[in-house]
């Protein structure tokens, strides 16, 4: 064969082997490459439960912005949270380690000074960092605005609804970002309490209700979660009513934020990201708000990634996430950061997202507050609940239960020990067990 002709067949054979791996490694390094160019936005949603989000299913049109997101982006169905509340939860976020590997899991420690934090991970690709929260749970209260060139704070341990600090960061947005490329951080309180929002938001679903109970009242909702205010389902479903009404508030937040990127004309090269740092309850298991528990309404979040890249189709995955831990490796990845800190217990999205797996993570550890947490093994199928104060626990089948209502561990006994060494070895230590099945 012809010199000339043996180079074009073994070209044409290097296309073509190209293509064919393009799916896995080659398409990240692509993807690689082009976020060389990208801003960095993420905004989150305090206390977003994604079972009352439109977006995944929920009845009521709650997040009609995020219906629109999800046509161009990347919707991550099981995403947990690894603690239901801010400061644990934003801890795990800020530094991709569990909560009781990074420490910062109430108002006394903040992370140590060795802790790298998600803040300088994206500095050192390059991008200046700047910040925005109404609330300081998820910030300079446990040392998360670590490695922000400017983070901004709204309020102190009392929250409020997140309009006063819209106009800023919009503000922010028109005419004082870099001229070259960030990284924004936006951590909205809405849907949080109080279930509160403006006109036209509030009274959207939460209308008819002649009941007596207010949740935006003093000590309502936290002395219905501790058993001392007594209500009816009525009052129940108002409540949740009055929630998501705030959700649809935090909807049109976010909303406004990405309408101002297209706008301004940044959509096209900015990574996007829609996350929350927990869930809410309303009586499900016997319990409101969040902090509690480690059952699906505490932890359940939304995961939203939109890339801007024809390399990323817009899809839904049932990839098993957690959503806070698994951040900063994943933008150490896509951002090619290599000093990012190994030892961490996150995983990046990166391989899911270019196809080259379908899967992770089997598992997702989740706890609770306080010392003696309750400790959670969430895996696609099973929930295995362990209470370190009484040695007592709970399994579920997630498939065939979802709404944990019936626990199945004395049926699933080898299920429940496999679940419970996995567990210990996560959690780092033994986790006696005092009480049988039942």
């Amino acid at each position: 064969m012809h010199k000339k002709a043996v180079s074009l067949a073994v070209f044409a054979f290097g296309v073509l082997f190209a293509g064919q791996s393009l799916a896995a490694t080659d398409k990240a390094e692509l993807l690689r490459q082009e976020a060389k160019n990208w801003n960095v936005v993420i905004a989150l949603i305090d206390a977003a439960v994604a079972d009352h989000m439109s977006v995944y299913g929920y009845h009521k049109k709650t997040t009609p912005n995020l219906e629109r997101l999800a046509k161009e982006t990347v919707v991550f169905e099981n995403a947990f949270a690894p603690a239901p509340y801010t400061i644990s939860s934003m801890g795990s976020f800020f530094t991709g380690l569990y909560p009781h590997h990074h420490g910062s899991n109430d108002l006394g420690p903040k992370l140590g000074a060795d802790v790298v934090t998600l803040g300088q991970v994206v500095k050192t690709a390059g991008l200046p960092t700047f910040g925005f929260t109404g609330n300081r749970l998820g910030g300079s209260l446990g040392g998360y605005d670590k490695g922000f060139d400017r983070f901004v704070e709204f309020q102190g341990l009392k929250l409020t609804t997140s309009d006063k600090c819209q106009p800023m960061i919009l503000n922010w947005l028109d005419s004082e970002r870099p001229s070259g490329r960030f990284f924004l951080f936006v951590h909205y309180v809405p849907p949080h309490t109080p279930y509160d929002p403006p006109a036209p938001f509030k009274g959207t679903f939460s209308t008819g209700y002649t009941g007596p109970i207010d949740p935006n009242g003093p000590n309502v909702l936290g002395d219905i979660d501790h058993g001392k205010l007594k209500v009816s389902p009525a009052d129940l479903q108002h409540i949740a009513d009055c929630y998501d009404d705030n959700m649809l508030y935090a909807d049109y937040l976010v909303g406004q934020l990405m309408d101002k990127l297209r706008q301004l004309k940044l959509w096209d090269n900015t990574l996007f990201i829609l996350i929350a740092d927990h869930g809410e309850a309303f009586g499900e298991h016997g319990r409101m708000l969040h902090n509690s528990t480690v059952y699906d309404e505490m932890s359940h979040v939304p995961l939203m990634v939109h890339f801007p890249t024809k390399l990323v189709k817009p899809r839904r995955t049932s990839a098993l996430i957690c959503s806070a831990a698994d951040m900063l490796p994943t933008l150490a990845d896509v951002l090619r950061v290599s000093d990012a800190p190994r030892n961490i217990d996150g995983l990046s999205w990166l391989p899911v997202i270019v196809g080259k797996v379908k899967e992770i993570r089997s598992d997702v550890l989740l706890r609770s507050i306080s010392n003696k947490p309750t400790w959670a093994l969430r895996t696609k199928q099973f929930k295995y609940l362990y209470e370190a104060e009484t040695g007592g626990r709970e399994l579920y089948d997630m498939r065939a239960d979802p709404k944990e209502k019936k626990n199945i561990l004395a049926d699933k006994p080898d299920v429940a020990q496999k679940m419970h060494k996995r567990m210990e070895e996560l959690v780092g230590t033994s986790l006696p067990i005092t009480e049988p099945p039942k």
